[in-house]
């Protein structure tokens, strides 16, 4: 935005850096990055607090992977056709999917300030109807920080 003394001001992205209790800055859009490398992930957002020491983060799996790995097993560990609410509810799914996340973080070397430690599975893909997209398909931070503050506050440990 153009100032009326003809400075320019930046009004937006303020929020794609924040610090941690550690005093570490982190670039969460870096993180999603690397994470949405999964298999098993259809998006991820990536939160962190300045009073906190570490990242959590909220992930839409990808159904349709989710289903043909549970085809693959011996012994299924879902129903032949789960719901989006049977996979997100699954430790076992947790597992896989904070697993494969590890495996990329430890692949792309990011350190251990920057891996996700604890996550929400959600059952349903970020839109631009229910306001957490942009028109051009990016995550609105601040609007999905305050859609899942009850997930993340529990995450945190705070009730």
């Amino acid at each position: 935005m153009v100032m009326p003394n003809g400075s320019v001001k930046i009004i937006d992205r303020a929020k794609n850096i924040f610090k941690l209790a550690q005093g570490e800055y982190i670039a969460p859009e870096k993180l999603e990055n690397v994470y949405i490398q999964s298999p098993y992930l259809q998006q991820v957002f990536v939160h962190g607090e300045s009073l906190e020491s570490f990242l959590v983060g909220v992930v839409v799996p990808d159904f349709d992977s989710i289903k043909k790995w549970n085809s693959k097993l011996e012994e299924k560990l879902l129903s032949d056709s789960p719901t989006a609410e049977e996979v997100c509810a699954s430790p076992d799914v947790m597992k896989l999917i904070m697993g494969s996340m590890n495996e990329l973080a430890a692949a792309n070397k990011l350190n251990g300030l920057e891996k996700v430690r604890k996550l929400h599975l959600h059952n349903s893909a970020f839109t631009i109807e229910d306001d957490l997209l942009t028109p051009s398909m990016k995550l609105k931070r601040g609007v999905a920080a305050k859609v899942f503050k009850e997930q993340i506050q529990s995450m945190y440990g705070k009730a």
